[in-house]
Formats: structure tokens, C-alpha cells, sequence
């Protein structure tokens, strides 16, 4: 094992409170099943001790121990903080994963992988007449490379039970769609709707084969999942982003069903997505097998329907779909809810220096306390 990392590791079970942890965990298992509670699940999101310098991404991308080391970072923060967090780590290759499968070629930088769609029909025409591509090829092979990796460290360490292994970036089907496609898939959408629907169908089937596969290597549940900073009732969880550019109608027709399909593959699932204006939102509450709904909230200063919290939580109860709420800072007012909420709150840039972002989380943990 890598020395730098082992005395992390080392660090991190000094500083590990098991008790704590199961408390968290509980308190987690009520929000998602809708319980009254008395303390609102929170999370700093983006803190990272000074003293956990991280790398570059693009020297993760091609060195395992870089990535273990970049990963367990928020594992660190959270023994830390002691906050609501559940302790995770995946194998980062960024939304690129699924993609490559398929022959799309990307570009590392500094932060994730960026897709280069093939922007043609006839190219869609052909993968689609190849059928679902090799799961066992690409960048899912590197990551069912690196789960391994990352599952004796954490073997060795003896921390297996606290540290969990989730699912990588897997992204949506409409996500993926587009990056590969790119943005001529908005014309093909009005021009060529059946190509669209049969290379949704294409990708949607290859999500779900890549992560039966994941849950294999790391022998996770059918029925609940961690991933990021929850434990979700859930099997599996997709991003939805790109959908926001389209209108419900779009959206109702191009990427719901779809959503559906991996969510029923699984028996449920949750989803994130950000950058939007609600314009679906409703649509995506009312998703089959959707448990909850990590979302990003703007700012809070903003007092607009579409970044109220007590608005969208209220609408997200009625389905009993949790909310996973970031966002910077805290609300001026605490909403009058209970339960189905975990509210994360950013530091970047409002709290310096890091040394006194234990004493900032006290307050939020204050101020979502009952």
C-alpha cells in the first residue's frame, strides 16, 4: 500500500466515532422513509482539510493511488466535521464511462472527462446496428479495475465497513444520448424521432448491463445503495441534467420512460439534477421507482418559486420523494418540514480560512436542529 496513504488511513480510523456513524445512518434511514425527526440530516459538501492537498484530476485518470487519494478526501472531512455524511469513494473516470463504450472519444482536464459526440445520424445508425457494446471494454473496464483496487486498500485497511465503494458516474440515459450524439440529437428529436427512441432504448439497456456489473464487483444491495454522502432506499442512481433544455412535452416523450426503465430494471433509484428552472420537475417526481431527488439550489438569496425550498419539498412530500438540497450558505428562514429533507450546505468561498469550517457546520446543524 502506498505510504501516503496508509497513514491516512491510519488517520482516519483514529479518528472514526462508530457511534456517531450509526447515529447518522439511522437518522438517514427516517428522512428517506419519512419520519419526524429532530435534527434535519446536514452535510458540509465541499470541505477539505488544508492538510489533504488533492491532485490534479487528470493525474487521477491514469494512477489508482492518486484517485484513492482524491477520493477518501471527503471520507477525511467527514471524521472531521462529524456532520451527517455517509463515508464513500468510487472510481472516478468522470461522465465519460458509458460513452466510451461506444467509440466516443473524450478529453481529460483539470477537472472531469468531456465527450466529443460523433454529431451524425449515419454514425447513430451504426451503433445502434452493432447493438449494446462490451461492458468489459473502454473506461468500464478501467473502473471495474479500479473498484478492485480501491476494495483492497480498504480490505487491508479494515475499513470496509465504514468506507463504501458506489457506483461511478454513470449519468443518465438522455445524458449520455447527447454526449455521444452531441447537440445535433435536439433537431433529431422533431426530425428522426424513432431514431432517437431506438437509441435511447440502446443506451438505456447498456446502463443497466454496466451497473448489474458494478453491483457484482462490490457485492452491493439490490434494495439500498450508499452513494455520496446518503444512504438511499434505492438500488441505483442517474443524473438527468441535459434534459433541462428541453420542454415537458420533450421531456414526457423522450426521457421519463427511459429513466423509468433503469429505475424498473433495479426496482427503484434516485436521481440528481441541476441548472434548470423546474420546468419538469413534476414530471420527475412523477418517476416510477424515484425515492429522492438531489438537487442543487442556487442561491440563497434568490426568493423565487424555482429555488424555494418549502415549494419543492412541499410538492416532493406529496409523492414522498426525499430532497438532497445544496446549496451555499443558509436560508434566512428555517421552512416548517418534517422529514424528507437533507440539506448540504457549500463552503467554497464563504468560509476561509478552512480551519473554521467546524465552527460554521455547528451552525447549520444548529439551525436544522428542532
Amino acid at each position: 500500500m502506498n505510504e501516503q496513504i496508509r497513514r491516512r488511513l491510519d488517520q482516519i480510523a483514529g479518528l472514526l466515532d462508530e457511534n456517531h456513524i450509526k447515529k447518522a445512518e439511522e437518522l438517514q434511514e427516517k428522512v428517506w422513509a419519512f419520519e419526524p425527526v429532530d435534527q434535519i440530516p446536514t452535510i458540509i459538501s465541499d470541505f477539505i482539510p488544508s492538510d489533504h492537498k488533492l491532485y490534479p484530476y487528470y493525474e487521477t485518470f491514469t494512477d489508482m493511488d492518486k484517485m484513492f487519494w482524491n477520493e477518501m478526501a471527503l471520507t477525511y472531512a467527514g471524521t472531521v466535521l462529524k456532520d451527517h455524511r455517509m463515508f464513500t469513494l468510487r472510481a472516478n473516470y468522470g461522465p465519460a464511462i458509458v460513452p466510451s463504450i461506444f467509440g466516443s472519444d473524450f478529453i481529460v482536464d483539470t477537472n472531469t472527462t468531456w465527450v466529443n459526440g460523433f454529431h451524425s445520424s449515419i454514425k447513430i445508425k451504426d451503433l445502434i446496428n452493432r447493438g449494446i457494446p462490451d461492458i468489459n471494454t473502454g473506461l468500464c473496464s478501467r473502473s471495474f479495475e479500479t473498484q478492485a483496487f480501491f476494495k483492497n486498500y480498504l480490505t487491508e485497511s479494515g475499513l470496509e465497513k465504514f468506507m463504501h465503494i458506489v457506483q461511478t458516474d454513470t449519468q443518465g440515459p438522455f445524458d449520455i444520448a447527447e454526449m455521444i450524439w452531441g447537440a445535433e440529437i435536439y433537431y433529431a428529436m422533431c426530425d428522426e424521432p424513432d431514431l432517437v427512441h431506438e437509441f435511447m432504448s440502446l443506451i438505456t439497456e447498456t446502463i443497466i448491463l454496466y451497473i448489474k456489473q458494478l453491483k457484482i464487483n462490490t457485492n452491493e444491495s439490490l434494495s439500498d445503495i450508499y452513494h455520496w454522502w446518503y444512504k438511499v432506499p434505492a438500488a441505483v442512481r442517474i443524473v438527468d441534467d441535459v434534459s433541462t433544455n428541453l420542454s415537458p412535452e420533450m421531456y414526457s416523450e423522450f426521457v421519463k420512460p427511459y429513466n423509468e426503465k433503469v429505475f424498473n430494471a433495479f426496482g427503484s433509484g434516485y436521481m440528481h439534477y441541476c441548472g434548470h428552472g423546474l420546468q419538469s420537475h413534476e414530471l420527475r417526481l412523477d418517476t416510477k421507482g424515484l425515492k429522492g431527488i438531489e438537487m442543487a439550489g442556487g442561491n440563497v438569496a434568490q426568493n423565487t418559486w424555482e429555488y424555494n425550498l418549502k415549494s419543492i419539498w412541499e410538492q416532493a412530500f406529496k409523492k414522498k420523494v426525499t430532497i438532497c438540497w445544496l446549496i451555499p450558505g443558509l436560508p434566512e428562514t428555517r421552512p416548517v418540514l418534517n422529514t424528507g429533507l437533507i440539506y448540504l450546505s457549500s463552503v467554497t468561498n464563504a468560509v476561509n480560512p478552512p480551519e473554521n469550517v467546524p465552527e460554521y457546520y455547528k451552525k447549520v446543524r444548529d439551525f436544522w436542529s428542532f
